[in-house]
């Protein structure tokens, strides 16, 4: 089904999202069925709204050093590279 509505996201053109993203190899599998971004426990857990601004700003800071994440952020959703701060490529 991923795969069904992944294509069906490509051929409006529109970006598709899996949300609930817990493992690396649920990302890889949601990924090799044509889901552009994903979110889930896998890349942060639930924040509190007062917390967002710092997370936002935390994504954006320089690249972690060596043993840490290295999962670069997407900011791309659609055509505004701006709006989709808390999803990973």
């Amino acid at each position: 089904m991923v795969r069904a509505i992944a294509a069906l996201g490509r051929s409006l053109g529109i970006v598709t999202i899996a949300e609930g993203v817990e493992t690396e190899a649920q990302e890889d599998l949601v990924r090799l069925d044509g889901c552009d971004e994903v979110q889930g426990f896998l890349l942060s857990k639930p924040v509190p709204a007062a917390e967002v601004g710092r997370l936002i700003a935390s994504l954006q800071a320089p690249p972690p050093g060596p043993g840490r994440n290295t999962r670069s952020p997407s900011w791309r959703s659609g055509t505004d590279e701006s709006s989709s701060p808390l999803s990973y490529r």
